[in-house]
């Protein structure tokens, strides 16, 4: 899953940052962290720029209940010195792997669980312009994947000028 990237994580804890760290002592306190995963959940839930939303409008009230739950659970069970030694970025990103896991189990259909796993890889509706075939609409997708378990997006585009499907496929980020 591509939650590495850096701008986010740097969206999210410049939060923590404002708010002088995620205060572990008062990892109770459910206020905390419920305002802690709403600011980051509102980050994904805004498309901004190069990053979309990847999570569809119909689960997002149980994904942010999810969610919280789940990050106020794995906060709870570390101990006073892991707490310690985690920094910003390490809350940040076991949200983001919370709320991402949490997600792919509220949907069931193909295309929105490849959204959510892939979310800043193009998307069914998303038009694309190809040297030799010239602008089309990508009109489905698929994950596959190779002998040597590399996984492959293969994507269907439309022709907008003759109106032909053509396939294209390329490896996903590890």
């Amino acid at each position: 899953m591509e939650l590495n990237n850096v701008n986010n994580l740097r969206a999210l804890a410049l939060y923590v940052k404002r708010n002088k760290k995620m205060n572990v002592e008062t990892e109770n306190n459910i206020k905390n962290i419920e305002s802690f995963v709403k600011e980051g959940v509102s980050f994904w839930f805004s498309s901004k720029n190069h990053i979309r939303c990847p999570f569809p409008n119909n689960i997002r009230e149980e994904l942010i209940k999810l969610t919280t739950s789940s990050f106020n659970v794995w906060v709870n069970e570390l101990e006073k010195s892991e707490k310690n030694k985690i920094t910003e970025s390490e809350f940040v990103e076991m949200l983001e792997v919370i709320m991402f896991n949490e997600a792919i189990n509220l949907v069931e259909d193909e295309d929105q669980q490849i959204t959510i796993t892939y979310p800043f890889m193009p998307r069914i509706g998303d038009f694309v312009n190809d040297l030799n075939y010239g602008k089309g609409k990508i009109v489905n997708r698929k994950i596959n994947s190779t002998k040597e378990n590399k996984k492959l997006m293969e994507v269907s585009v439309t022709s907008e000028t003759t109106s032909e499907t053509w396939k294209t496929e390329f490896e996903l980020p590890a």
